[in-house]
């Protein structure tokens, strides 16, 4: 007797496609797994986005420091001063502040104290999606070869320089989409203008303007075969 045993069909192995999952979001690597997996910090803040927390009033969450007296921070005037209240508050008393979205209060708040506030990205379209923004290229006047200690085309006395002299805030959306040597020109810059009125400031980190840098931390440019 002649026993045949069924031969099993193997299944062809799955694709993992790690470059789609990433564009869905999926794709995890080893190093922020092994994060994870260990609770290392990540973002090293408590959460990436902050949400603004609807209460009713006098119904709000009151956190407290250590050995800190209840009574002492809940008759504070801070305690009673939420940003949800004091944005109903300026709603109330303000028309202007009725057209405005809580995420445009801090620029327009600016403005209206006449700062100048400069809105810049790293590529054109981002750029289109800011009020009154423009490519950091064009706004800093950025050379498009960068290498290690590139300076922007900026002049002193020039019109240009003026208006960076007196910005107090630069909100640079997509930042890390842009090369380091695009910082350093523009801080450089930046110490070469204003040392002209304030040597002091040119001791600090973009003469002591306020940057403020958005886009995901984690967005990369695309990886181009034997590219530079």
């Amino acid at each position: 007797m002649v026993i045949k045993e069924k031969k099993r069909r193997k299944k062809p192995p799955s694709e993992n496609d790690e470059i789609e999952q990433d564009l869905d979001c999926r794709y995890l690597s080893a190093c922020e797994s092994i994060s994870r997996i260990f609770q290392y910090d990540i973002h090293h803040r408590s959460v990436p986005v902050l949400c603004l927390y609807v209460h009713l009033p006098g119904e709000q969450l009151l956190t407290l420091k250590d050995n800190q007296n209840i009574v002492e921070a809940v008759n504070q005037e801070a305690a009673h001063q939420t940003m949800l209240t004091h944005w109903m508050t300026i709603n109330k008393t303000s028309e202007e502040a009725r057209s405005l979205t809580y995420a445009e209060f801090p620029t327009a708040k600016l403005r209206s104290e006449r700062k100048i506030v400069l809105t810049v990205a790293s590529s054109g379209i981002a750029s289109l999606l800011l009020p009154g923004g423009r490519t950091a290229h064009s706004r800093f006047d950025i050379p498009i070869e960068l290498f290690e200690g590139t300076t922007c085309a900026v002049r002193q006395q020039t019109q240009l320089a003026g208006l960076l002299t007196e910005c107090s805030l630069i909100i640079w959306d997509e930042a890390p989409m842009a090369n380091k040597f695009a910082f350093e020109a523009v801080d450089r810059t930046l110490k070469d203008i204003v040392s002209f009125k304030n040597e002091s400031a040119a001791n600090l980190p973009f003469v002591g303007k306020t940057i403020l840098m958005g886009g995901d931390f984690r967005q990369v440019l695309p990886v181009i075969p034997k590219g530079d």
